[in-house]
C-alpha cells in the first residue's frame, strides 16, 4: 500500500494539479524501484492536466488524468470546459460510446470536494461515462457545462483509497 500524506486544504486547481503531480511522481518512483515499470514520464497539461508515459515491461502506456477542483463556489457545480462549451473536457464527452469506452482504458478523471474536512470521503476517481451521467442539463457545446457534484460524491473515497486507485490505473 502507498501512503502519502493528504493535502488539509487546497486553494486551487492548479494547486491540487501540482500535489496529484508530485503524487504520481512519488507512486512510480516506487513502482520503478520495485521494477514493475521501468520509465516513466509526466506531462502536465498535454490535452488533459496531467499525462503519464509508461514503459511496463515490453509495453508502452499513455494514462491521462483531468482534475476537478469543488470548493462551493457553485451550487452542487464544477465546471468544465470553457464558458462557450469548448474545449477537450467537453470534445471527450461527446464522442459516440464506443469511443468512451475506448478512452476509458487511458483516461480518468479526479474530484475533490474541499468542503469536506481532510481524512473524510473527499476524492472521486471516476471515468468518462459517470462523467457524462453526473453533467447537469447534459454535455453540449455553447453551454457552460457542469458536474454535479452530489452525483459524482456518491462515489466519494479516501485519499489512501484514490492512492491505490491511481497505482491500480496506471499500471
Amino acid at each position: 500500500m502507498i501512503k502519502l500524506p493528504e493535502p488539509d486544504y487546497v486553494s486551487n486547481e492548479d494547486e491540487f494539479i501540482d500535489i496529484i503531480h508530485s503524487t504520481l511522481v512519488n507512486i512510480l518512483d516506487k513502482l520503478v524501484d520495485k521494477k514493475i515499470i521501468s520509465n516513466y514520464f509526466l506531462l502536465k497539461k498535454f490535452g488533459l492536466d496531467i499525462a503519464a508515459f509508461l514503459e511496463v515491461g515490453d509495453k508502452y502506456l499513455a494514462k491521462f488524468i483531468e482534475i476537478k477542483l469543488y470548493k462551493g463556489q457553485r451550487q452542487n457545480g464544477v465546471g468544465f470546459g470553457d464558458k462557450r462549451g469548448e474545449g477537450n473536457q467537453v470534445e471527450l464527452l461527446l464522442l459516440t460510446q464506443d469511443k468512451l469506452f475506448l478512452a476509458d482504458n487511458f483516461i480518468r478523471w479526479i474530484l475533490a470536494d474541499m468542503t469536506k474536512q481532510r481524512g473524510t470521503k473527499r476524492y472521486v476517481f471516476f471515468n468518462n461515462n459517470l462523467a457524462i451521467e453526473s453533467a447537469m442539463g447534459g454535455v453540449k457545446k455553447g453551454k457552460q457545462n457542469n458536474f454535479n457534484v452530489r452525483i459524482l460524491l456518491e462515489n466519494a473515497i479516501t485519499w489512501n483509497q484514490l492512492l491505490e486507485e491511481l497505482k491500480r490505473f496506471l499500471i
